[in-house]
């Protein structure tokens, strides 16, 4: 009986405990944010080895000379409109990547520093007020949400590459523009959830430095 006693006793304490731990606002926003951060660094890439100019010049180059051979170019020239295209948005996905690399390194170096006042927050035991605390909280909700359906694209665009990779030619045309237009969209869907994460970053930043003043 003594036991079960001190095991119901231990168990209500853990509890407690937990609850008292749940109502650390600062502490909750750090880990979901710190989780999004591991996200971030996950994301796959397309190197140069993997897509590259050379790879879509040789497509382009290609359709130049089977226009050249031709004298019915009625297929060809939707061919060459469908070419212009994935031109277009492999230049559009190298400057979303060059983008998305960019704002990566500055949301690190962010993050740093915001941790570093959040341990001096810590560190001199202020507490938030319950304005503060429900900013923040909104935040760590917001960032969950979003954050999910992020890390939900890790590997997507491997996946996508590969395929081109593996068809790139003209018969596959179509196939390269839908594959192109997803990747695209995969990176456009990281970019806004970085800057959502870089803007409440900031935001719970802006709120410690207030108390550290």
């Amino acid at each position: 009986m003594k036991k079960i006693l001190m095991g119901f006793t231990v168990l209500l304490l853990g509890l407690g405990l937990s609850g008292c731990l749940s109502t650390d606002e600062l502490s909750a926003f750090e880990r979901i944010a710190g989780t999004q951060m591991t996200t971030i660094n996950r994301f796959d890439d397309i190197s140069p080895l993997q897509l590259n100019d050379q790879m879509v010049n040789q497509l382009n180059t290609t359709q130049s000379v089977t226009l050249s051979m031709t004298l019915d170019t009625s297929n060809e020239l939707t061919n060459r409109e469908k070419i212009d295209n994935i031109v277009l948005l492999y230049q559009n996905i190298s400057s979303a990547r060059t983008r998305n690399v960019t704002l990566g390194l500055e949301i690190k170096d962010l993050w740093a520093m915001t941790k570093e006042n959040v341990d001096l927050f810590k560190a001199s035991e202020l507490t938030l007020t319950e304005a503060d605390k429900t900013i923040i909280t909104d935040y760590k909700v917001v960032l969950r949400i979003e954050g999910l359906l992020v890390k939900d694209t890790i590997g997507d665009i491997q996946v996508l590459v590969q395929e081109i990779k593996d068809n790139f030619d003209l018969e596959h045309l179509d196939l390269i523009t839908t594959n192109f237009e997803q990747i695209l969209e995969i990176l456009t869907l990281r970019y806004d959830f970085m800057i959502l994460l870089q803007s409440s970053v900031t935001d719970v930043n802006n709120i410690i430095l207030t108390y550290l003043v």
